[in-house]
């Protein structure tokens, strides 16, 4: 039955004997006591304060509206629905065309009212690419090729400083038998429920790649394994002579961990990913570090790609990218993603990550030159439209990848792939060019 304060909410009931009161049912999407937490509504609820109409009053309406096309196109799709999600996109492009200024201040939202800054708009490019696809109707019977992506997880041993006394000036690093030794571990958020968050941020990176790229010919398997070795982490000033700022390198490309993980999982893995902890969570109660930020004194820089294990793709970085983040970056100040946030992220950071390497599998089309160049939009081919990264993606799928001779499909399961190192301490403020 329907609630009677909230036009959206509706109650189960316990069986069909109980008198129905209502004058009349509405038809809909409604969200039932006991049905799973709506997504959109814990987001907007979260970061929009008490303003009305469940926190949305604190957003600008055009940023509402992508993002709800975002989650409810992309709900719409593992539905199933695959019209009805394309036909969301399309009349969310009706009134914001895509590739135009209008999506300028509709990215400049993202990240103003606390939430994680990662918009909406690649998102559902990637949702729409993925239904346009399944309704063209040019679907394999069953895929040509299976593969395996595994996620590695790996602890850290470092020396944690305990005060900047710690570091030697003259050269950068620690001091001999300074600090104190430690084997650092995840958080919980990482290793519950099967590492649901893990799955949660990789389903939509893994479906695109099905279906938009591979064009249905090829089915990826996830696993998530945790590593016995432990990743070396070091710690550094930024600059020599100077505290303040401090640095952590953890040894890419981790061979102590990747090249020791079982036969089996070497043998059956194509891809992986390979995530670490974060280490300055572990600093939050020595007072010269309290009050440092990520980015402005702490260089952690937390993802990237590279390769590994006799030349198969690797995906790096670590648990802050999966999880959460600091509160304006104030390390200690840590909070967990809502699931929207992850979402929207994921959907950002790992295009782009996939991107890097797709353009390795075809530098005949100079796709990627030199490092990141679609962010110059003079240095766009003559035929792509639009003006931010993804339009730039999107036009290198259609216009160059799925018509090269050789499909991806056939590319990018290989080995020993040209790829433009890529590392990237953060993707923020990046989405349009020109």
């Amino acid at each position: 039955s329907l609630s009677s304060t909230n036009p959206n909410k509706c109650f189960l009931r316990t069986n069909q004997n109980q008198q129905v009161t209502e004058e009349y049912m509405q038809y809909g999407s409604k969200t039932c006591q006991l049905s799973r937490e709506n997504a959109l509504d814990t987001f907007f609820d979260t970061f929009g304060g008490e303003t009305g109409n469940g926190g949305r009053e604190n957003f600008t309406a055009e940023y509402v509206e992508a993002i709800t096309t975002a989650i409810e196109a992309e709900d719409l799709f593992y539905a199933g629905l695959y019209k009805e999600a394309k036909n969301m996109v399309e009349d969310l492009w009706a009134k914001y065309p895509n590739g135009t200024n209008v999506w300028g201040s509709i990215m400049g939202q993202a990240g103003k009212h606390g939430e994680k800054s990662a918009d909406p708009y690649p998102l559902i490019r990637m949702v729409e690419d993925m239904a346009s696809f399944r309704l063209a109707g040019n679907i394999p019977a069953s895929p040509k090729y299976r593969a395996t992506i595994t996620v590695v997880l790996a602890r850290a041993q470092t020396v944690l400083p305990t005060s900047w006394d710690d570091f030697d000036l003259e050269l950068g690093g620690m001091k001999q038998n300074a600090g104190v030794s430690k084997v650092v571990g995840f958080n919980d958020h990482m290793i519950d429920d099967n590492h649901k968050v893990i799955r949660d941020s990789l389903i939509t990176w893994i479906a695109y790649i099905e279906n938009a790229v591979a064009q249905g010919n090829i089915d990826f398997d996830l696993k998530v394994i945790e590593a016995d070795d432990t990743v070396k982490c070091d710690f550094s000033l930024e600059e020599p002579g100077k505290t303040g700022k401090f640095r952590i390198n953890c040894g890419y490309p981790f061979d102590d961990v990747m090249e020791n993980l079982p036969e089996d999982v070497i043998a059956d893995t194509h891809w992986y990913f390979m995530a670490y902890p974060y280490i300055p969570k572990e600093l939050v109660n020595y007072p010269d570090f309290q009050g440092l930020k990520d980015f402005d004194n702490i260089n952690a820089a937390w993802g990237g790609t590279g390769g590994c294990c006799g030349g198969k793709a690797m995906w790096f970085g670590n648990e802050m990218g999966w999880t959460g983040e600091n509160t304006d970056n104030l390390l200690g100040d840590f909070r967990y993603f809502t699931e929207v946030e992850t979402r929207l992220w994921w959907a950002t950071l790992q295009q782009h990550e996939l991107y890097h390497y797709l353009f390795g599998l075809y530098p005949e089309f100079g796709l990627e030159a030199t490092g990141h160049m679609w962010f110059d939009r003079s240095r766009w081919p003559a035929d792509f439209v639009g003006l931010y990264e993804k339009d730039y993606f999107h036009e290198a799928l259609y216009k160059r990848l799925l018509t090269a001779p050789i499909p991806p499909y056939e590319k990018i399961l290989q080995k020993d792939v040209r790829m433009m190192s890529d590392v990237d301490p953060i993707l923020e403020d990046k989405g349009m060019v020109g």
